[in-house]
């Protein structure tokens, strides 16, 4: 509705390409763990998936602990995530 309102001009081809799918329902959605989950995809293999292709945020990772728990996602894969994350922009602050 955005696009049409204001009558946007893409910037170059690939933008408008975008916009074009955008407009016509045909954007692919994000591999997000909200996506996979809203979905009804397995928890447990949606949270392990992500996280062996290091695609889980540290912020969502830590958010979701009690989550991942609860889908019994091994303790081990969790602790080697939280180790393998860069805490030094959320610890400090969050």
């Amino acid at each position: 509705d955005v696009l049409f309102l204001v009558h946007a001009k893409p910037k170059d081809a690939a933008q408008e390409k975008v916009w074009k799918q955008l407009v016509d329902g045909e954007l692919a959605s994000p591999d997000t763990w909200e996506v996979s989950l809203s979905s009804g995809k397995d928890k447990r293999g949606t949270f392990e998936r992500l996280i062996a292709k290091n695609r889980l945020g540290g912020l969502a990772l830590l958010r979701n602990l009690r989550l991942m728990q609860k889908a019994e996602v091994p303790r081990r894969t969790i602790a080697e995530a939280i180790d393998a994350m860069r805490t030094d922009r959320i610890l400090p602050y969050r």
